[in-house]
């Protein structure tokens, strides 16, 4: 037999507690209190502790999945107890650009360059904006307003604050792109 450095003695035909409690659990069901540790009588066949961790996991998954569905369905009684507001993509850029005067300017430039739908295509170019980047393909309507907007007023500038659609409407019309 072979000593660690505690000076507990170890060998392999030995089961060490924990591994005795653990099949104490499998066999009885039960885990007692340090009680009956002793080695079983009978060999353990294979996948007995496996299968009960599994029991234990599975149980344990079981209700966190009924916690989690009880809360899923007060929020979802909540959601339909409020109005529910839809905004066209057309609505956001006005209420991100605040001003008439540039909000124009990129309707007419979306208008233009993909008619809004955020499923347009144009070689590489995607969306509405019809930025390059195939991120437009995952994006909803809105984020990718959201996206044009900052690209434009990374672009082309700024105005007291507000992207410069106008200078990116002009740009198209003399350039052919923007």
């Amino acid at each position: 037999m072979a000593k660690n450095k505690c000076g507990i003695n170890h060998s392999r035909d030995r089961l060490t507690m924990w591994d005795a409690m653990l099949k104490q659990f499998a066999h009885a069901g039960t885990l007692l209190a340090f009680g009956g540790l002793l080695k079983p009588e009978r060999k353990p066949r294979r996948g007995e502790l496996a299968s009960s961790w599994a029991l234990a996991f599975g149980t344990l998954l079981c209700l966190v999945l009924l916690e989690t569905t009880a809360i899923e369905v007060d929020t979802a009684q909540a959601i339909t107890t409020k109005p529910v507001i839809t905004v066209t993509p057309q609505q956001y850029a006005k209420a991100l650009l605040n001003d008439d005067k540039q909000y124009a300017c990129i309707y007419k430039l979306y208008t233009k360059e993909s008619n809004w739908n955020y499923k347009a295509r144009n070689g590489s170019h995607h969306g509405i904006p019809q930025l390059r980047n195939e991120i437009m393909l995952r994006k909803n309507p809105l984020q990718q307003v959201s996206l044009g907007v900052k690209y434009i007023g990374h672009r082309y500038g700024y105005i007291d604050g507000v992207p410069n659609a106008c200078k990116a409407l002009q740009h198209l019309k003399t350039k052919g792109w923007h």
